[in-house]
Parts: C-alpha cells; structure tokens; sequence
C-alpha cells in the first residue's frame, strides 16, 4: 500500500516529498520517486580538468555524457597535475564506475 498522495502504489518508496536517492526504477517502472512527474537525476553534470601552467583545475562529473538514471558511467572525482619530466606537466583524476540515481 502506497502513502496518500503517492504516484506509484507498488513501491512504498515513492511519495511526495520523497528525498532519498535510488538508482532502479520504483515498482511501477520508473525512477519518479518523489512524484515530481519529472525523474530528477543526483549527478546531473560532466567532468572538466584542464591544465594551467604547472597545475591542474577542474570539476567532478561524468566523464562524456550524463547516464540516464539506473545507467552506469565513468564518474570523475578529482583532477590534480602530474609530472611527465623536468618542465612537463599533465593532468591526472581519479574516475571509477557510478550508476546514477534519481527521484
């Protein structure tokens, strides 16, 4: 049995108000958990790291395209310079696999 108001009766989980985070669809196949009409994700950007001189700046994100909610990406965490020798520098991050949430 769903809570007064819910949009799914299937799932206890989703209701108005819902402010949890759930990376599968709810029980009536969806991931509009907080009944918003609009499944909204909880990493909506992508990753930037660039190089400035010898250090490097940038943003967490996906790396490419944003995965639709239950999808799995390459998630960036980080963006720091490396040394490639006397003078040289590139940019490192720290990336690993990620399924996107919503609600």
């Amino acid at each position: 049995m769903g809570v007064a108001g819910d949009c799914c009766d299937a799932s206890g989980d989703t209701y108005p108000g819902q402010a949890g985070w759930f990376d599968t669809a709810n029980g009536c196949g969806g991931f509009d958990y907080d009944c918003s009409d609009t499944a909204v994700t909880r990493y909506p950007f992508t990753a930037s790291c660039e190089s400035v001189g010898a250090a490097c700046t940038g943003s967490d994100g996906w790396v490419g395209a944003v995965p639709p909610c239950g999808a799995t990406g390459s998630y960036q965490t980080g963006c720091f310079a490396v040394s490639c020798g006397a003078g040289c520098w590139t940019c490192g991050t720290n990336t690993s696999p990620r399924t996107q949430a919503c609600r």
